[in-house]
């Protein structure tokens, strides 16, 4: 019989030769120390990043899918074109990531999340956010100029100076929404 097995390297290897292309499914890395990791292309489709700590990492192009993000702080980290299909974001403070360009949050769970702050803007031009629950979440200051927020759910959403410039909207995307010093020329709006 041959037996299947799946070898996670630690940290420590993780940090000295990162983690471009790795896969690390499912791994739980509650409370662990990520900080400046490249995970450039890696699967972490169903990690756990609760409280852990993200400074300055790398998630260009990660599959995200399902991913537990608790109480992470990824503070400067890149989440561009990572995709966060499906993943628990519910009451996530992910801190001030520098960049999430095409992100795709579809059906992502988000309700009362804080992805965003009024006073830093955070770059998520092409994001997709098509089905994911953002209920009374804070998206202020994010620029989500040309995404997609299509079938989402934005009640009691804070989106104060959110830029939705050509941004894709389902007529009740807002409803109940603050949308306070928000930008939205050229959005359209079908349904």
């Amino acid at each position: 019989a041959v037996l299947a097995a799946t070898i996670t390297p630690s940290l420590a290897e993780l940090r000295r030769v990162g983690a471009r292309n790795a896969n690390l499914g499912g791994v739980d890395f509650s409370g662990e120390d990520l900080s400046a990791i490249d995970f450039t292309g890696a699967d972490l489709s169903r990690a756990v990043l609760d409280g852990a700590v993200a400074r300055s990492a790398n998630f260009s192009s990660a599959r995200l899918a399902g991913l537990r993000l608790g109480s992470a702080t990824a503070d400067d980290a890149v989440f561009d074109s990572a995709d966060m299909t499906g993943a628990d974001l519910r009451a996530a403070a992910w801190g001030r990531p520098k960049s999430a360009r095409n992100l795709v949050l579809a059906q992502a769970a988000a309700g009362g999340a804080v992805l965003g702050s009024s006073s830093g803007a955070l770059d998520m031009r092409g994001a997709n956010l098509t089905g994911a629950d953002l209920t009374g979440a804070t998206l202020d200051g994010i620029d989500l100029s040309g995404g997609t927020l299509a079938d989402a759910f934005l009640s009691e959403a804070s989106l104060q100076k959110t830029v939705l410039d050509q941004a894709m909207l389902d007529r009740e995307t807002l409803t109940l929404s603050r949308l306070n010093k928000a930008s939205m020329r050229g959005a359209r709006a079908h349904g």
